[in-house]
């Protein structure tokens, strides 16, 4: 495979999921490992993506109907090897409850597990702040706080 139908193979990847081993990538492309981490050096110094521990993410500028860099994008984690996991368990999930304290809230993963869309309901403890209460009812989300 060519570099620029890797390089088009990975941005669909990315652009289905958020978020791409290169494991995964590697697999898809056919390619080995090393290559699929040079294509996402280029693809990173053209503004494409965003190289992440294990994988990379797709870059979506605010307003393009996607997470800006401050924002967060919905559930994400830090731990490579729990990512593929959690996401075949979300794959087969009809409702997806996620139980998180409320200081997860102000923290980002380094990798993206899913959008706020595929939540449905969101368990947590009773030190949620206002404004992140707002950001869950605003995404129509049922919120429910143990205390």
């Amino acid at each position: 495979m060519l570099s620029a139908e890797r390089h088009e193979l990975i941005l669909r990847l990315l652009r289905r999921g958020r978020f791409a081993t290169v494991a995964d990538i590697s697999q898809a492309a056919r390619s080995s490992a090393a290559t699929i981490r040079r294509d996402l050096a280029r693809l990173e110094r053209a503004g494409l993506i965003q190289r992440i521990r294990g994988g990379a993410e797709i870059v979506v500028e605010p307003g393009e109907g996607g997470p800006g860099k401050d924002e967060l994008p919905g559930a994400t984690n830090n731990d490579a090897l729990l990512i593929r996991t959690e996401r075949a368990m979300i794959d087969r999930a009809r409702d997806l409850v996620v139980l998180a304290d409320s200081t997860k809230f102000d923290r980002r993963g380094s990798l993206f597990l899913c959008g706020f869309d595929r939540i449905h309901s969101i368990i947590t403890d009773d030190g949620i702040s206002e404004g992140h209460k707002e950001m869950v009812a605003s995404r129509a989300i049922r919120l429910r706080i143990a205390s």
